[in-house]
C-alpha cells in the first residue's frame, strides 16, 4: 500500500500528502525496532524537519512523533540519531522519497508484521 501512494504523490506532485505518508512510514519504521529500520525512519524524520514542502504536524501525529523520536534516540544513541537527522536534512525530499522506497524493499516483511500488530489493536 505504502509504494503505491508513494508513487501516487510522486506522480502528481502533492509533497503535502507525501510527507503525511512518508511520517507513517517512518512511524512504521520505528516499531520494526531494528537499527536499520530505525536508521531509516531518523533520516525520513529529519528530511521531514527540513523540507520546506512539509507541511505542519498537528493533532495527534504531534505525540506520535514524539514517541517515535524518543524510541528512535533509544535504539540509535544520541550520536546515531543526530547524524540520521543530519543525513536526512541533506537528503531532500527527493533524496528521502528514494531512500524511503530502499528501505521498504528491505524491511518490508516486518512492515507487514507491524501493521498487522496494529490493525489488531
Amino acid at each position: 500500500m505504502i509504494p503505491t501512494l508513494l508513487d501516487h504523490w510522486a506522480r502528481s506532485g502533492v509533497w503535502h500528502q507525501q510527507w503525511l505518508t512518508l511520517r507513517l512510514l517512518a512511524e512504521a519504521l520505528t516499531a520494526v525496532g531494528d537499527p536499520e529500520a530505525a536508521w531509516g525512519a531518523a533520516v525520513l524524520l529529519g528530511a521531514h524537519d527540513a523540507s520546506p514542502t512539509a507541511g505542519p504536524v498537528y493533532g495527534e501525529d504531534v505525540s506520535r512523533l514524539e514517541r517515535a523520536r524518543e524510541r528512535l534516540h533509544d535504539l540509535l544513541g544520541p550520536d546515531r540519531y543526530a547524524e540520521a537527522l543530519e543525513d536526512g536534512a541533506d537528503a531532500g525530499d527527493q533524496g528521502a522519497l528514494a531512500l524511503a522506497r530502499s528501505t521498504l524493499a528491505r524491511q518490508e516483511p516486518r512492515l507487514r508484521q507491524v501493521t498487522q500488530r496494529w490493525r489488531g489493536r
